[in-house]
Formats: C-alpha cells, sequence, structure tokens
C-alpha cells in the first residue's frame, strides 16, 4: 500500500518489507508494475525476490520514503504536512493527484488483475503451505524440495 501514498514519512527505527515471495505468493495490487516503475528494477527486485526488511533511510534512498524523521516526532511530521495539503485549494489537490496517477492508472490495474490470478492459485499450493507451517512452527521454511 505504499506506493500508493501521495507523502511517506518514516520514523529513523522504522523497517519495511515486501514478504510476498517469502510466503510463496506472488506480489498484489499492482505491487509488480508500480514498483519498479517508483524506484527502479533493481530496487524492486531487492524488495520483492528477497522479502527482506530494509531500513527507512534505504527506503528513503529508493524514493518510497519523502522523509525519516525521529520516531517521537513522525506523527506530528506526517500530521504537519497533511494540514499544509488540506489549506492548499481543495479542486487543485484532486485534480494533480487525478493527473499524476492517471497516466499508469489501467496498466496498474491491469498488472492487479493479472497479479491477482495468480496470486489466488498460489495460496492453495504447497509453497504457501510450507510457508504457513515453518512460522506456526517457528522455523525457517525449506523450500528445497519445490524446484
Amino acid at each position: 500500500m505504499l506506493m500508493y501514498c501521495d507523502l511517506v514519512y518514516c520514523g529513523e527505527e522504522t523497517t519495511l518489507r515486501a514478504p510476498f515471495v517469502s510466503l510463496g505468493v506472488c506480489p498484489e495490487l499492482g505491487s509488480s508494475y508500480v514498483l519498479p516503475q517508483l524506484i527502479g528494477y533493481q530496487c524492486a527486485c531487492a524488495l520483492l525476490l528477497t522479502g527482506e526488511a530494509v531500513s527507512a533511510e534505504t527506503a528513503r534512498e529508493f524514493g518510497l520514503v519523502n522523509a525519516v524523521v525521529p520516531n517521537v516526532t513522525a506523527e506530528r511530521y506526517a500530521r504537519s504536512k497533511a494540514a499544509l495539503i488540506a489549506a492548499q485549494p481543495p479542486d487543485a489537490v484532486r485534480t494533480t493527484k487525478m493527473l499524476m496517477r492517471r497516466w499508469s492508472l489501467g496498466l496498474a490495474q491491469d498488472a492487479n488483475k493479472l497479479e491477482m490470478d495468480y496470486l489466488l492459485s498460489m495460496v492453495k499450493g504447497p509453497e504457501v503451505r510450507e510457508a504457513v507451517s515453518a512460522f506456526v512452527q517457528k522455523r525457517p521454511p525449506d523450500f528445497s524440495r519445490f524446484t
């Protein structure tokens, strides 16, 4: 969902991850299209294929986060930016947001539909069962038999 936020502010101790593949499924909500468009193919691969958590600062370097602030001020900082936008002319804000998203909306929707088709079939598969079992049993998953 982060990719669809207008502005993103994180506390300095925040970590972010995209655990789709680690859970035995593919990305959803158009992530396979939107994320590479937003941060580049290699950075998107680093997030999507490894499932590793990245720091807020790394996410900022990737372009996913606008600013990293001290944890204790993160909410206040975000609210101050929201208030700044709320003070702008509403129609201009709405129109600007629509125009900025319009050009890729159809492709993101197509990506989401295709991802959901794959995701629904994958959820029933053995790799997801292994990921869930490993989580419940508090052990690392073993996907070696699924070559």
